[in-house]
């Protein structure tokens, strides 16, 4: 927004079936809010349906996606820190770590680190 002009944007027609799913195809369709969309749409294609939404249902778009980034992140995480996930290893290893007296407390950790920024 701001101070500058805002120019009106070209409203782009939506996806040809054709082009999404390949000409002559019998792939079936999927109805959404109006609109055809095909099952099989390829990524350019989708890209440019994104382009083509209302801002409104663009952003809602960009809040569903962000969610589930988030829970795919956390699923990730359990997965990764749960018996025999990838991330084990490394919470063992710091586990010993603790326990041969080789780790330092944060508050420590961050002092020594400021001292040496200031050096």
């Amino acid at each position: 927004m701001g101070d500058h002009l805002a120019v009106p944007r070209r409203r782009h027609p939506p996806v040809p079936i054709a082009g999404a799913i390949g000409i002559g195809s019998s792939k079936p369709f999927a109805f959404l809010s109006g609109r055809k969309y095909a099952v099989n749409m390829k990524l350019d294609g989708i890209k440019q349906a994104i382009a083509d939404l209302p801002e409104t249902e663009r952003t809602s778009l960009v809040a569903w996606l962000n969610e589930l980034d988030a829970k795919a992140w956390d699923e990730q995480i359990k997965d990764d820190f749960s018996d025999g996930g990838a991330g084990m290893a490394l919470l063992e290893k710091w586990d010993a770590e603790i326990k041969a007296g080789k780790s330092v407390p944060l508050e420590e950790f961050l002092a020594q680190r400021e001292k040496a920024h200031k050096a």
